[in-house]
């Protein structure tokens, strides 16, 4: 299974190109930016579009994903653990990032609690997601929702959801590949 992820993590670079300028722009990374990205798979993405931070860390529940990611991208430090159950302390992050990640969370309260919790005060959250009525995300909503469940959100509900987590400064942005919100602790 494994040979598969350098392909799918290729192509996934490939449809991310032209949102990864204004995600690079959303998230304001510099040199001393401490990272977390959540949900972020085999890492790819995320050792792209955080170059050049003091640290990188990625959390993934699937290990197969996160063992190949290690032997991939060294600069990233791999835990594999879920969004609810974060293993870091209060406010160690500047940025934490949820690419196409946040719909597979089983329970997105607990997780956006923990997002706030690691997040150092005035730091951001970037999460980019799909609506879940156009293209793949009525795809995941309506074929896949049975099997796997999928939460999906539109932006305003998103929008909500942050704002009932403590988050402040909450906007949205169209993507190419959906939409970004970004929220301030």
């Amino acid at each position: 299974m494994s040979i598969l992820f350098g392909p799918k993590e290729f192509l996934r670079l490939r449809g991310f190109r032209e949102d990864l300028p204004v995600l690079r722009e959303l998230l304001a990374l510099g040199p001393g930016a401490a990272l977390l990205d959540v949900g972020g798979g085999t890492g790819g993405l995320t050792a792209e579009f955080s170059k050049g931070c003091r640290e990188i860390v990625l959390v993934e529940p699937n290990e197969k994903k996160a063992a190949w990611g290690k032997r991939r991208h060294p600069e990233v430090r791999f835990h594999e653990v879920t969004a609810e159950s974060l293993p870091f302390p209060d406010a160690s992050f500047d940025r934490v990032s949820a690419l196409f990640s946040f719909h597979h969370m089983e329970d997105q309260g607990r997780a956006l609690r923990e997002i706030h919790r690691v997040l150092k005060p005035g730091g951001r959250l970037v999460i980019q997601e799909l609506h879940p009525g156009h293209g793949f995300g009525r795809y995941l909503r309506v074929v896949v929702g049975g099997v796997h469940r999928h939460a999906m959100h539109d932006p305003a509900s998103l929008q909500e959801r942050l704002g009932g987590s403590g988050f402040r400064e909450i906007a949205t942005r169209n993507a190419r590949r959906g939409y970004f919100v970004t929220a301030v602790k």
